[in-house]
């Protein structure tokens, strides 16, 4: 594993060119050197981005861009992405966060050390001019622990994601956006050959953004995930008509109370069990 391949894939949409510029070049900075990085663009009218981009690759022989002739998805978008790589391991990257330049170093040691294949971790929170929100070191932890917490809520945050790449070939992202991450996770659990880590030191910027999907309609995320949650709970394959009766729901205004109470309360479980593990 000291020199194993590792494909970075990262989704494009609309997002700023100097977040998209930041966020790849925080790759190609990687004291890891033994990268491809995978950019799938979903907007193919998004010129500004082409130009960019076809730019970067000119320029970077390990880079590859896959422009879509039409806007798949999120989840088609990182299917297709997976498909094209050929590294040992796939990192998951979002066009506007900034990695640490260990952060796939890192990443691999902490895998090699506890004999992990699906790893998430920490971050920093950053606003869209780049400032620090908020820090987020935690306690590193291993799979059984990890397992407990997943019934609650996600804490394997999907951009920092380093997963062994024939995982991600066998289950796939299904179309559930915004909670397509916690979905892939709810199934992955059901393997108990999959072993999860989470690195409680932060290795990677997140920008919080106030026009991404989460902020926009935080309700709908909420009920989705814990219509997820119960399915891991129980064991079994999440059923994506449910999810969706849930996705449909989130827009019933007597209901928001009532979920930003639950959301406090997986906050809250969730918090003190990463904490004090």
């Amino acid at each position: 594993m000291e020199n194993c391949k590792v494909s970075v894939i990262i989704p494009v949409y609309q997002e700023n060119i100097n977040f998209i510029q930041q966020s790849v070049q925080s790759i190609l900075n990687q004291t890891y050197n033994n990268i491809e990085v995978l950019i799938g663009l979903d907007d193919p009218k998004n010129l500004m981005a082409i130009e960019f981009l076809k730019d970067l690759v000119t320029k970077n022989k390990n880079v590859q861009l896959i422009i879509n002739e039409k806007n798949l998805g999120l989840a088609a978008n990182l299917n297709n992405l997976i498909k094209q790589s050929t590294g040992e391991f796939i990192a998951r990257m979002d066009a506007d966060d900034i990695a640490f330049e260990t952060r796939i170093s890192d990443q691999l040691f902490f895998v090699q050390k506890n004999d992990l294949n699906f790893l998430s971790g920490a971050y920093d929170s950053i606003n869209e001019s780049g400032q620090v929100i908020k820090l987020g070191k935690k306690n590193d932890l291993l799979d059984n622990k990890i397992r407990t917490i997943e019934k609650y809520g996600n804490i394997l945050a999907h951009p920092l994601w380093l997963v062994r790449r024939n995982i991600l070939i066998k289950l796939q992202y299904r179309k559930l956006e915004p909670v397509e991450d916690y979905d892939l996770i709810a199934r992955a659990m059901l393997d108990t050959n999959i072993k999860f880590g989470y690195i409680g030191t932060p290795l990677l910027k997140y920008r919080v953004r106030q026009n991404s999907e989460s902020h926009k309609n935080p309700s709908r995320s909420v009920m989705m995930s814990l219509e997820i949650s119960k399915f891991v709970r129980r064991k079994k394959i999440p059923d994506i008509n449910k999810i969706i009766i849930q996705k449909k729901k989130s827009n019933i205004k007597q209901k928001i109370k009532l979920i930003k109470i639950m959301m406090l309360i997986r906050y809250k479980i969730v918090r003190v069990i990463v904490e004090k593990f």
